[in-house]
């Protein structure tokens, strides 16, 4: 498909998306792909079901053969508590290019089930296919 640049104030590049996913089992994984430059934003993470053991959820961008560890995050066992990562604050801020990727890997207790919601927008001046 063609692509096209646009201004940098058009509605594609303004606008924040929400991606949403449920981690289950040890090591589940969530994993959103990008059409073209993104920023994670945000990560939002909540158990609905309590684990077992202490469960430790890593956030990475793949861009090409590049992994980058965003953030990791530890739920104790019995926690129901969520949390909010901001990853504004990361060395990278959570860029990852055209077919990269955006993965949430859930730890090793296969008892817990995590829901995970992430906020996204397209990098100012990225191409879009029309």
């Amino acid at each position: 498909m063609p692509k096209k640049d646009m201004a940098y104030d058009h509605p594609q590049y303004t606008t924040r998306e929400t991606l949403n996913a449920s981690l289950t089992g040890s090591g589940g994984a969530a994993r959103f792909a990008a059409f073209t430059n993104r920023r994670a934003k945000s990560v939002s993470i909540k158990p609905s079901t309590a684990g077992t053991s202490n469960d430790t959820t890593v956030i990475s961008s793949i861009d090409g053969t590049t992994t980058t560890a965003l953030a990791t995050v530890t739920f104790g066992s019995g926690g129901t508590t969520g949390t909010n990562v901001q990853l504004s604050t990361a060395a990278t801020h959570g860029t990852f290019g055209t077919n990269g990727l955006l993965t949430v890997v859930k730890g090793t207790d296969a008892t817990a089930v995590l829901n995970v919601a992430v906020e996204v927008e397209t990098v100012s001046g990225a191409s879009v296919e029309v």
